[in-house]
């Protein structure tokens, strides 16, 4: 998994990334964090944790 992840990493154009600009990032890290609160809140919810 390692492997994989810093092939993915190391293949990443970064002249793209900053093209694009900081919306997509940001965008990215809001659903992580929506996603990441929704999974917590449905395991205390059904007493998974």
């Amino acid at each position: 998994m390692a492997t994989a992840l810093a092939g993915v990493g190391l293949s990443t154009n970064i002249a793209a990334i900053r093209t694009a600009g900081l919306r997509p990032l940001a965008l990215g890290g809001i659903l992580s964090l929506i996603v990441t609160g929704t999974t917590l809140g449905m395991m205390f919810a059904t007493g998974r944790i």
